[in-house]
């Protein structure tokens, strides 16, 4: 790189995007808070049709912020993975949802993870059934927008 002001070049293609997103687990989930300062967290994900889904209990700030606005950022980097250093940065519009449907698919699927890179800890992101008690709600972040 001769330009270090010029990082055009260092975009990731759709093929190494969908490795990051695969093979990553862990993302800085980020929105708005009431009084319009942003903040953002650092959250275990599951990606699946081209959407990054989260979780969390009701009675987190972040839950009541995203009811109020729903537009979210993600950053997902490439650290602790096997990937050469890269990340991703997405925008999307965040909805919660709570219906059994959604549950159903969403629990079982983190908890049989394999984490390749750490099997001492797969399927530590649901631990147990307390993940999918009445106050946890998950993040469908809808239609995401690479940036």
């Amino acid at each position: 790189m001769k330009d270090y002001e010029e990082v055009s070049d260092l975009m990731l293609g759709a093929a190494d995007q969908e490795k990051l997103l695969r093979e990553q687990n862990e993302c800085v989930f980020m929105w708005r808070r009431s009084d319009g300062w942003p903040v953002g967290v650092v959250m275990s994900y599951v990606w699946r049709e081209r959407k990054l889904w989260l979780t969390a209990s009701s009675q987190r700030p972040r839950v009541s912020a995203v009811r109020r606005d729903g537009r979210v950022s993600v950053a997902v980097s490439s650290a602790g993975t096997r990937m050469p250093p890269a990340t991703i940065t997405i925008i999307g519009r965040c909805e919660i949802l709570k219906d059994p449907a959604t549950k159903g698919w969403f629990y079982p699927g983190p908890c049989g993870r394999s984490d390749s890179r750490q099997p001492e800890t797969a399927g530590r992101f649901c631990g147990n059934a307390r993940l999918s008690a009445p106050h946890r709600h998950l993040c469908d972040p809808g239609a995401l927008h690479h940036l």
